[in-house]
């Protein structure tokens, strides 16, 4: 009925799904459709998990309004750009945190061979170019549970973490006997990837004998 009264514009980007629940659901999840963002689940129960936690917050934030104020540039939802710190799955399946996973492993190999000044270029780069596509790095402040902006220090070294962790899973990957085979791995990459794990460890130990002198000034790896 909707389609026939609508105008032409909605019946081209209208289309009508039929038979149960959970049919519907996954004919959606064929078109890419994140049905696990419903507040239904697959069998009609409600979800009510994330009301009773955006309610929470609300309850936080009024209590915290009481006697404080907001830190400038607070906000209650970030944007799909913006990139979350914290730990758990809702900050790692967030569209701005998985959009840094892709551009890391595009800047990978130049990061992983280059020097520390030139890491620090890179890691700069990535939280410009963030910056530069309305992205935020923001993280939840425990008073008022609202998201605030890092400073460009913790947003450079939320990049160096992507770096890092990028550079334990490829070195989990190339010790791993089935995965290097299924994957492709080389003998002469898993001999590039030890190599420079021993290096950097290397340059740890002299930066923290460097720390422990009074001379050094450490700066992530």
């Amino acid at each position: 009925i909707v389609t026939i009264a609508g105008s032409s514009w909605l019946c081209v980007r209208m289309r009508a799904h039929q038979g149960s629940l959970s049919e519907c659901q996954y004919k959606l999840m064929t078109f890419g459709i994140p049905v696990k963002d419903f507040p239904v689940t697959i069998e009609g129960q409600l979800k009510s998990g994330k009301h009773k936690g955006w309610l929470d917050r609300r309850k936080q934030k009024e209590l915290f309004l009481k006697t404080n104020r907001l830190q400038d540039g607070a906000v209650d939802m970030p944007i799909k750009f913006d990139v979350l710190l914290g730990k758990g799955m809702p900050c790692q399946e967030h569209p701005g945190n998985k959009h840094l996973h892709e551009i890391v492993a595009l800047k990978y190999e130049e990061y992983d061979s280059a020097k520390r000044d030139r890491k620090t270029e890179i890691a700069e780069q990535l939280v410009q170019q963030i910056n530069q596509n309305s992205g935020r790095f923001l993280k939840r402040d425990d008073g008022s549970g609202m998201w605030v902006e890092v400073s460009s220090r913790e947003a450079r070294d939320k990049v160096c973490h992507g770096f890092r962790r990028k550079r334990e899973w490829d070195l989990k990957k190339a010790k791993s006997p089935k995965t290097a085979s299924t994957t492709g791995i080389s003998r002469a990459t898993m001999m590039r990837i030890d190599k420079n794990d021993d290096n950097r460890q290397k340059r740890l130990k002299i930066s923290i004998d460097e720390l422990e002198a009074g001379t050094g000034n450490f700066e992530a790896l």
